[in-house]
Parts: C-alpha cells; sequence; structure tokens
C-alpha cells in the first residue's frame, strides 16, 4: 500500500506540473488492475476567479443536483503520457516516500528499545561514580583523624 500511496502521490505531482500547479488533482490508482484515474477537484463557488479551481453553483448542479456552495466537484481528467521528466520525478518521489516508511518503521521498532536500555542504565548503580564518593569519604574520614 505504501508504494501504491507513492505512486500516487508522484501521479499527482506530474499532473499539477502538466494541468497547472494551482490545480487540485487527485490520483487513484486500482491495486487489483493498476487502473489510474486522474480527476480534478472543482470547488463550487458563487462567483467563478479561477476556472482551474472553482466550478459555478448553476454548473456544479447540472452535473450533481445535489451539489450547494462549498463543495468539491471531480472532473475526469484524461490519462497523462509522461515524458521523460515526469517518469523522473516520479521515480524520486515514489523513492523518497519508500525510504519514509522504511525510516518511520525503524522508528517504531527500535523507539521500545531505547527507552528501556536508558532506563536500566539510569537504574544500574554507577559503580565507578560509587567508588569514588566511597574513596572520597574514607580519604576525608582520614584526614580529619
Amino acid at each position: 500500500m505504501i508504494v501504491i500511496n507513492a505512486m500516487e502521490d508522484a501521479i499527482q505531482k506530474a499532473a499539477r506540473s502538466r494541468y497547472g500547479t494551482e490545480t487540485e488533482v487527485r490520483a487513484e490508482i486500482n491495486p487489483k488492475t493498476g487502473e489510474i484515474r486522474l480527476q480534478r477537484l472543482l470547488q463550487v463557488v458563487d462567483t467563478v476567479e479561477n476556472v482551474s479551481t472553482d466550478i459555478s453553483l448553476d454548473d456544479a448542479q447540472a452535473r450533481n443536483p445535489e451539489a450547494s456552495i462549498g463543495d468539491f466537484i471531480a472532473e475526469p481528467l484524461p490519462p497523462l503520457d509522461f515524458g521523460r521528466i515526469a517518469a523522473q520525478s516520479a521515480k524520486q518521489v515514489i523513492v523518497q516516500k519508500v525510504r519514509e516508511a522504511e525510516r518511520d518503521r525503524q522508528y517504531e521498532e527500535f523507539k521500545d528499545r531505547v527507552a528501556k536500555s536508558s532506563t536500566v542504565s539510569s537504574s544500574a548503580p554507577n559503580t565507578a561514580t560509587s567508588s569514588s564518593i566511597l574513596a572520597a569519604a574514607k580519604a576525608s574520614s582520614a584526614a580529619t583523624s
């Protein structure tokens, strides 16, 4: 599931670079078939200020009669034809997400061990310090006698 999520993020990033960075793009990959669906999310507003991110209430209700101000309408986008740069960028995103997941897994695995080892070391008596204190006390009492 980590790899599929990373691939979806990579495809979204590539789609944003193609359709515009202000465009809210959602990519979904069907894990069983591998089918990729791209959608642009448009927010339903009274007056359209940006055609890349907004849709009028009338247009939204033509697609979905229950749409209201503040809702989002998903508009299908055509499949992307990845160029060399987009494919390289997608690869980097996937590798980064997999590394982050591995780092998180290692942290979760070892965080309890570190807590246990610091508890053990702080609760165990430090023999070097105890010996030094004892020797200093003996020397002090011998000097005063």
